[in-house]
């Protein structure tokens, strides 16, 4: 009985072995998604050099469970899931359709912001220098991002009206 219930447990683990490394990048890309979207945070900071400076390679990071997506991952994400052909079982399964236009435009609302905060911090607006960080939850609406980008644009426009 022992080597019996031996076999079936290498037998599970080599199926799922077998199981992910067959999966196709686009579909990989599709469940990278949903973890994100599942427990990950948008991160911009204002560095030292007044640039906003997303950990650790450019201006906007995503933050899951203490890993960090840089920017240049972020976009391949978005490049691999824009090509990507879904299975109708995963479009039932995930909702990737809409996950992924979800995802697309939280990236370039971020980015929006990310350079309307690095010009708060460049024209010298005091909340706005470091360690400011601001922080965005991958589960909020796209409305809400988009009413947060609105907020710190006339914010920079009243600043400029100032100085």
């Amino acid at each position: 009985l022992w080597h019996l219930s031996n076999i079936v447990g290498t037998f599970d683990a080599l199926s799922e072995v077998f199981e992910k490394q067959t999966k196709s990048p686009s579909i990989k890309s599709l469940y990278e998604l949903r973890d994100l979207v599942k427990a990950g945070n948008f991160v911009l900071q204002v560095d030292s050099n007044g640039r906003t400076a997303g950990r650790p390679d450019g201006n906007l990071s995503v933050q899951v469970d203490g890993k960090v997506y840089g920017t240049e991952h972020l976009l391949d994400l978005r490049s691999k899931l824009l090509m990507a052909e879904i299975p109708p079982e995963l479009e039932e399964e995930l909702g990737a359709s809409s996950m992924i236009e979800s995802f697309v435009g939280h990236l370039q609302i971020m980015s929006d912001t990310a350079d309307v905060l690095q010009t708060l911090c460049a024209s010298g607006h005091a909340h706005y220098q470091p360690p400011f960080e601001h922080m965005r939850s991958l589960q909020g609406g796209l409305s809400q991002a988009s009413a947060e980008l609105e907020a710190f644009q006339a914010e920079l426009e009243e600043w400029a009206r100032r100085v």
